[in-house]
């Protein structure tokens, strides 16, 4: 072989080996890109608008290392649905999360004293393969006991728990503790990545705190909690390289930490009201408004023509943040009760004169970090149609004739 032939031969040889490195490069971002990718339709399913979530390689995404996907690996015994009857909510949850598949599911309710709130007492499939239920060929249906703690965000979505919570700076316990609060199937999907910050602290997430749960539900959206590997610093690898030090000026440059996203304030633990008897208001909380019915003597406790009475509350603010308030008023009064009422912050009135529940309305009230506000309710059955009020105390001796007054607060960030 003469020496031309020789040179040749070694360009091509050359020629072909940088061909298959270029393939290979191309092979590794296209695997980075599939793994690194969230894809979730939104809207009508014949829309075809996709939203993606893309983790740029550099954060080397990944989901937890111990998370199955049932559509590669469906003879793993993660992906057949278990038998979850007598266990928790807490463990459906944690089943879910153990399988990076989003499997829809419907979670119904009933009340059962005999068992404690979040019990599964019955569920439609067990033993099914998950890879028919993401196949759409049979639905997961858990049944679980609440007897009043969870909130249903679909019916209640004013509760305070029916907020996306901040999580910035948390960890992955805090997000599975507040889903195990409601009765809601969220879609929520860990990803990991590297970060200056403690391994296991949630470092963002994909939908914006303070957003209704009712929304996300409704917008079949799945909430991505990024959490943080925690070893960014040691962290030099270039992965289109696989490791080799091919670039070795790449490497050795400094990155600069992507800046974390400054913390909301966090509504559902820090916000809230109480009064004397009650330290903390819940959803539907049965309050004494009219327990201190007094000026009768002989219906002290109970309202009539002429009795009065003051109900204190206080608003607390515990919360880093400023925020804005409103109070609401509703009553259910099917008897034409005449009840009216003013109401004072502090010592000051901002309504001096008895007005009924519909102009009680307080708008656009603030309240600074760590700090809380008294209001005084004063009420008064005003006595001034005796006829109307001697019907409704001839009624009451046959029936039990009620009147309720519910008071509602609601807060956001300045």
């Amino acid at each position: 072989m003469s020496k031309q032939e020789k040179n040749n031969e070694k360009k091509d040889n050359h020629t072909s080996d940088r061909i298959i490195q270029i393939i290979l490069i191309i092979i590794i971002i296209l695997l980075l890109l599939r793994n690194c990718s969230l894809v979730k339709k939104k809207g009508n399913e014949d829309s075809g608008k996709v939203n993606i979530i893309d983790i740029t390689p550099s954060d080397k995404c990944e989901q937890d290392s111990n998370m199955i996907d049932c559509l590669q690996d469906e003879s793993n015994s993660k992906c057949l649905v278990p038998d979850f009857i007598g266990k928790s909510k807490k463990d459906v949850l944690k089943w879910l999360n153990s399988i990076s598949n989003t499997i829809e599911i419907e979670i119904k309710t009933v009340e059962d004293p005999n068992y404690k709130d979040g019990t599964v007492l019955e569920q439609s499939l067990i033993g099914t393969s998950v890879k028919d239920l993401l196949a759409g060929k049979t639905k997961l249906v858990i049944t679980i006991v609440n007897n009043g703690s969870l909130v249903d965000c679909e019916k209640n979505s004013k509760n305070s728990k029916c907020i996306l919570p901040n999580f910035v700076g948390k960890e992955r316990n805090d997000v599975e503790n507040w889903l195990d609060s409601i009765t809601n199937n969220v879609k929520i999907k860990y990803v990991y990545v590297d970060s200056n910050k403690p391994a296991g602290t949630v470092i963002n997430q994909s939908i914006k705190s303070g957003t209704a749960i009712k929304n996300i539900i409704d917008k079949d959206e799945t909430i991505i909690i990024y959490i943080s590997k925690g070893d960014k610093n040691n962290s030099n690898t270039n992965p289109y390289t696989n490791g080799s030090n091919q670039d070795n000026n790449t490497q050795n440059e400094e990155t600069t930490p992507e800046p974390t996203p400054e913390p909301e304030p966090e509504l559902d633990d820090d916000f809230y009201v109480n009064d004397n008897e009650i330290a903390r208001w819940n959803d539907e909380q049965n309050l004494k408004i009219f327990e201190d019915s007094a000026r009768i003597s002989k219906v002290n406790g109970k309202i009539a023509p002429e009795s009065t009475g003051t109900y204190k509350f206080v608003v607390n603010n515990g919360t880093r943040y400023n925020l804005k308030y409103k109070i609401s008023f509703t009553e259910n009064n099917q008897h034409n009760m005449n009840m009216k009422y003013k109401i004072k912050k502090g010592n000051t009135y901002l309504i001096d004169h008895y007005v009924s529940y519909d102009e009680l309305n307080i708008n656009n009230m603030t309240l600074s970090s760590n700090n809380s506000q008294t209001y005084y309710l004063e009420w008064k059955w005003v006595g001034d149609d005796d006829i109307e009020d001697t019907s409704i105390g001839n009624n009451a001796k046959n029936t039990n004739i009620q009147y309720s007054l519910k008071i509602n607060v609601e807060a956001e960030s300045v």
